[in-house]
């Protein structure tokens, strides 16, 4: 995307971790602001922790002070070492004032889910696959990892509402992308006809059946928010310590 012409017909459809927190873990052979033509935000990956629903833990406060009180007997699982979800756990267990548990990272969400309920993990840090589970009961959450809550727990706060994350503004935002220096005139008619699909029934009733956010902007807001939630996510990198090259 980064070397595509910028014509009009190139785009790309994507997590924008890649932009807003790999560059903070590693070299990357791009500059997400100058690199690129951002068009719209679609969506946001739903993220949380889960337990078991027959967890002894009610609530994210049971967790962490049973984590506290039992050093290293804790095990979550994340789809990945250096990964948001690993990252943030990492940042909770310090934010409570040096939890210590064990992280293993297991790709790919089928597997976590076999790993949760086969009770050789406690807790699992999860991105998107485990809404449905919450929403059908095998799982119970303990924490939205988002902004809003997540809708098939409506009344399980927010790491936000808790106050853990102080001015920090995190997430990940699902984006168009063009190449950079993309015409204006190109990027207006793209912008419109992506936020006019995104309010199509078919589209708006597809968000729902996955348990995704309806979280939508155009150019500018997009453009704004990756710079915003790259300092977001720099900043827990960097209190983390948390970097590929430490794997």
């Amino acid at each position: 995307m980064a070397n595509a012409k910028p014509d009009g017909y190139t785009l790309g459809a994507l997590s924008s971790g890649a932009f807003i927190q790999v560059p903070h873990q590693r070299k990357v052979p791009f500059d997400f602001q100058k690199d690129f033509t951002y068009i719209a935000t679609y969506t946001e990956y739903t993220s949380g922790l889960v337990v078991k629903k027959d967890a002894p833990w009610k609530n994210l406060d049971e967790f962490l002070d049973y984590a506290k009180k039992n050093p290293g007997k804790v095990i979550y699982g994340s789809d990945g070492y250096g990964m948001g979800t690993h990252v943030l756990m990492e940042y909770l267990a310090m934010k409570k004032g040096g939890i210590e548990w064990k992280h293993v990272p297991i790709p790919g969400g089928p597997k976590l889910a076999t790993a949760l309920l086969g009770g050789h993990i406690h807790a699992w840090s999860a991105a998107g696959s485990h809404v449905q589970m919450v929403k059908d009961g095998t799982v119970r959450l303990m924490v939205s990892f988002n902004q809003t809550r997540m809708k098939a727990a409506p009344d399980v706060p927010t790491i936000y509402e808790l106050g853990l994350m102080g001015n920090l503004s995190l997430g990940t935002p699902l984006v168009i992308i063009a190449p950079k220096k993309l015409p204006e005139p190109l990027s207006k008619k793209l912008e419109d006809a992506f936020l006019k699909a995104m309010k199509e029934p078919a589209y708006l009733d597809y968000l729902d059946k996955v348990l995704f956010p309806p979280v939508f902007a155009g150019v500018k807001e997009t453009t704004e928010q990756m710079v915003i939630k790259s300092k977001g996510w720099g900043e827990l990198v960097r209190i983390t310590g948390i970097k590929e090259e430490q794997k």
